[in-house]
């Protein structure tokens, strides 16, 4: 069984466009949907709640609220709750070399929930942690054994 988190920018695009995010969520919820252990989705709160927001400042219609409130509430979904992420943002600043970068919160939502992957479509996080986007044969970056990859590269693996 692979855990994965899927950052709020790959779930948005997911929710809207086609392309590699849209493939990774319908697997998910295709594997949600025939109760598969091949994919098991970890959902911090804090993304929830970002996704949310994004919902009702583009003012979606309110099947979207529901969509992602049933995905969130899914059983099969392991959740993050905030106090358990907030342990880890020392650790995550550490990592970044930051005290103040916006991607703390997912860095330590890692930290705290140890998946086997991250995806996320945030070039600067991928140059961040350490991998060269410019050089194809780039290995991802890791955060602890995390493997950090982009969408192609999760719609490749997602689908073995």
């Amino acid at each position: 069984m692979k855990r994965v988190i899927i950052d709020t920018n790959v779930l948005f695009s997911g929710l809207f466009f086609k392309g590699n995010p849209n493939k990774i969520l319908i697997h998910i919820l295709q594997n949600m949907i025939t109760s598969s252990e091949k994919v098991k989705l970890i959902f911090p709160e804090f993304i929830y709640q970002e996704i949310l927001d994004i919902l009702k400042r583009i003012n979606a219609p309110e099947i979207m609220f529901l969509f992602v409130e049933l995905i969130y509430e899914a059983e099969s979904v392991i959740k993050i709750p905030t106090n358990k992420i907030t342990e880890h943002l020392e650790k995550a600043k550490t990592i970044l070399g930051e005290e103040k970068h916006k991607d703390i919160p997912i860095v330590a939502a890692v930290l705290s929930s140890n998946p086997d992957y991250l995806i996320t479509g945030d070039k600067k996080l991928h140059k961040k942690l350490g991998r060269d986007l410019d050089n194809p044969e780039s290995p991802p970056a890791k955060i602890g054994s995390t493997l950090v990859i982009l969408p192609r590269e999760a719609t490749a693996l997602l689908s073995q």
